[in-house]
């Protein structure tokens, strides 16, 4: 089991990756996205757990009234991709290189 600090979006029984990703989406943020493909599949292994991440690019297609907050989300704010950049440690080169990349990026954590 994967310890709830690393705990995030997972796929539901027969359910396909883009289905999850909209849905987690939807369930976290509010927003309706459309899924445009994979841009990095990062792989790590936490605490004795073989763990993927799978990140893709979409679109949004409806802003939501109002973004729910949970009681692990302390904060919910657009900013800058150089911010970004800072904020989200899991892409060595920043997340703005996976906006401007067409290739899947791999990468593995250590």
């Amino acid at each position: 089991m994967v310890p709830p600090r690393w705990r995030s979006g997972g796929v539901e029984k027969g359910e396909t990756l883009e289905q999850a990703a909209i849905r987690e989406t939807k369930e976290e943020t509010g927003y309706d996205i459309k899924v445009d493909g994979i841009v990095s599949l990062n792989e790590a292994f936490i605490d004795n757990n073989h763990v993927l991440f799978i990140v893709f690019k979409g679109q949004i297609i409806q802003e939501p009234n109002q973004i729910p907050l949970e009681e692990n989300i302390l904060k919910v704010e657009w900013v800058d991709l150089k911010v970004a950049d800072k904020l989200i440690p899991y892409y060595p080169n920043g997340i703005s290189t996976l906006i401007s990349s067409s290739n899947a990026q791999y990468i593995v954590q250590e």
